[in-house]
């Protein structure tokens, strides 16, 4: 059998999560949508989501179509809400059945 290789990425809470004003909240929420965004396009990213019922600390996450975890934790530490502190992450090497996982890039864009 054959397989594809990507990351996942598990975003959590951060260890900078301080209250901060509406205003920086949702500038960086945008900073790091136009991260995804920017992965998406350029070939690296499988998918992205939310968690919708998770224990507090889990965020989201995304799948990486990245070559090697340097790359993974490269891309992930460029995002604006990992940056700043807000989110830290968990990046695990994952395999499934060749052509197994379908995405539609066209979401982020």
């Amino acid at each position: 059998m054959e397989f594809d290789r990507y990351f996942v990425v598990l975003l959590k809470t951060g260890p900078n999560h301080d209250p901060i004003s509406e205003e920086d909240a949702q500038a960086l929420q945008a900073a790091h949508l136009n991260h995804i965004r920017d992965m998406a396009e350029q070939g690296k990213l499988a998918i992205a989501g939310p968690f919708n019922n998770a224990p507090e600390e889990l965020r989201g996450m995304f799948i990486l179509t990245v070559e090697t975890l340097e790359e993974a934790q490269a891309i992930t530490d460029s995002d604006p809400a990992v940056k700043a502190g807000r989110l830290t992450v968990i990046i695990a090497p994952w395999m499934v059945e060749k052509g197994a996982l379908v995405t539609n890039v066209d979401t982020y864009q």
